[in-house]
């Protein structure tokens, strides 16, 4: 049976103030038991791990709690190193640097780099340029910015060292066959690692991280009902190639090696009741991933199938609701009116959504849009009711 969308709604404090949270994509709300965790842990066990006294045993506890329970999450296998940090952008910073020192990347390599990305996995292999290396621009359809494989594989070769792109764009809101692409650029260019970033779908659908055959992956947990706090995952033989800048006597090996000073073990704990969530609410993480999906569909398409009916507004992503296609994260430009002119006029109606480019500046650069403005974008989730998405049209209609 599926879950009643009240009883989903009630376990986020957040939602009672009546306000429309439709701007998930940049943060999601967090459940009461995610908030009760880490108060309860900053209480009792706010102490440093590995000290040996009853409340640092928990503290050390709970961070190898969230270590295990992220590797459930994403399906990683047991050889694979999950490694907690402060942002997305910080982690991919840290891994795109210790590939390339791996690697000796040089002038006689390439690495293919999607302009869908946010810029955090951008910049760091576009950096690489400074080391000699060849950046290959993976470029989407040049109407609606989506990425496909067909574009990809003329740019993959012997000379390809990575492949970055995302699951999920945070301004498409599409969908790319992640295991697909994969094989593709194992046969094309078997010397490449792929590395994906999650944090745009980790929201929505769950990830299958082994499944998927990447060598690493990163997600922000704050974007999935959680604390300030991200995570990246790495292919066990990818990571044993890996050095970082931790402290000479510790072990210069992945988690620890990119894991510098103390971790969030608050953010562990809410981490942790985050799996609690998903088992209370739904009977464990694939049933919650499950619904997170069926609870989208009708307010995907109801939003898309309104946007479409406008003759100047267009979509920016699949023009389609489709669950197979997209994410209910859907952004569009009007032909006259502004962006922030019309996310301001939602912000009146006490609907949160926004306007800019989201970070993937680039791909605003490639399809036109103003970057100072940039797209209108909303972003549900599983909490948002479709009498929500009644209200953001109804708020929208008059100028669109």
């Amino acid at each position: 049976m599926p879950v009643p969308l009240d009883t989903i709604r009630d376990a986020f404090p957040a939602l009672e103030s009546g306000f429309a949270f439709l701007e998930n994509a940049g943060g999601s709300q967090v459940p009461r038991s995610v908030i009760e965790a880490m108060g309860r842990f900053m209480t009792e066990s706010y102490v440093q791990t590995g000290a040996g006294y009853p409340h640092s045993d928990r503290a050390t506890a709970i961070q190898q709690q969230a270590r295990l329970f992220v590797g459930t999450l994403v399906g990683a296998g047991d050889s694979d190193a999950v490694v907690m940090g402060q942002s997305s952008t910080l982690l991919l910073n840290r891994l795109a640097a210790s590939i390339g020192d791996a690697l000796g990347i040089g002038a006689d390599d390439e690495v293919v780099v999607s302009t869908a990305n946010h810029e955090s996995h951008v910049g760091p292999w576009a950096r690489w340029e400074k080391r000699g290396a060849t950046i290959r621009w993976w470029r989407g359809d040049p109407v609606t910015g989506v990425p496909t494989l067909a574009g990809l594989l003329p740019l993959l070769g012997e000379a390809t060292r990575v492949v970055a792109f995302s699951w999920t764009s945070n301004l498409l809101g599409d969908i790319q066959p992640v295991a697909e692409i994969v094989r593709s650029v194992r046969a094309k260019a078997p010397n490449a690692r792929v590395i994906v970033d999650a944090v745009a779908y980790a929201p929505h659908r769950r990830i299958a991280f082994a499944e998927c055959g990447a060598d690493a992956l990163v997600f922000s947990a704050y974007k999935v009902y959680g604390p300030h706090q991200a995570y990246l995952v790495v292919r066990g033989d990818l990571a044993a190639t890996l050095q970082g800048e931790n402290h000479f006597f510790l072990p210069d090996r992945l988690p620890y090696a990119f894991e510098l000073g103390c971790q969030s073990y608050e953010a562990c704990a809410g981490v942790v009741a985050l799996g609690e969530y998903c088992s209370a609410t739904f009977g464990g993480v694939a049933e919650a991933f499950d619904s997170f999906a069926a609870c989208e569909e009708p307010l995907q398409r109801m939003l898309v199938d309104y946007l479409r009916s406008k003759s100047d507004v267009r979509v920016v992503g699949p023009a389609t609701g489709d669950p197979a296609t997209r994410v209910a994260t859907i952004s569009f430009v009007h032909a006259s009116r502004p962006s922030a002119e019309i996310a301001a006029r939602a912000h009146q109606a006490g609907i949160g959504i926004r306007n800019g480019h989201m970070y993937a500046y680039r791909l605003c650069e490639e399809l036109g849009i103003r970057t100072d403005d940039g797209v209108v974008r909303v972003s549900a989730v599983h909490y948002n009711s479709p009498e929500e998405i009644e209200r953001l049209i109804e708020s929208l209609d008059p100028i669109l």
